[in-house]
């Protein structure tokens, strides 16, 4: 799942999946321009846990407590590249495309933490007041310019997504 070297362990997430072709022109853009970055069609909600841990008596209670997540499923506003500053190895350096709706999936993430009480690991690079929604497009190359990929860039709107649980080796729908 991660291309990061710093990352010694695999989570077992929630996300927010969604179709691949929304973001395909940014992904075809980086390929023309050589870059090794790929856009990813999904929105970590939570990682949960790390995948060794995820038995099937652990992922039934999981998927029984997020039944009780009631939400819209509002569309989601794509709005610009940015790079994330952070001094965990995992995070710094990350481009990424930004959410402008990103408070409503941070409200997600608070909710899957209230109702996953101790079923979840809190991963505090990641969690709580750490948390930006965001979809990864892999690391910030010096070749690159925010500028020129903002530049090029309109707006995304998603109005269709699923709310998954997925591991390495497998992906399941939640909502």
């Amino acid at each position: 799942m991660s291309v990061y070297k710093s990352c010694d362990k695999v989570p077992y997430t929630i996300s927010i999946q969604f179709d691949a072709n929304c973001v395909l022109n940014y992904d075809e853009m980086f390929r023309r321009r050589n870059y090794i970055n790929r856009v990813s069609h999904h929105i970590s909600v939570k990682y949960v846990g790390y995948e060794e841990k995820l038995t099937n008596k652990k992922q039934l209670i999981i998927l029984q407590a997020l039944k009780e997540l009631r939400i819209n499923k509002d569309p989601l506003i794509i709005c610009g590249f940015n790079v994330m500053k952070s001094k965990n190895l995992f995070f710094d350096k990350l481009l990424y495309l930004e959410i402008k709706n990103s408070n409503y999936i941070k409200n997600i993430h608070f909710k899957v933490i209230e109702l996953l009480h101790e079923e979840t690991d809190i991963f505090l690079s990641s969690d709580l007041s750490s948390y930006v929604p965001h979809i990864s497009c892999g690391r910030f190359v010096d070749d690159m310019s925010l500028r020129d990929l903002n530049d090029n860039f309109q707006t995304i709107v998603i109005n269709h997504w699923d709310m998954v649980l997925h591991s390495s080796m497998k992906e399941i729908k939640i909502l």
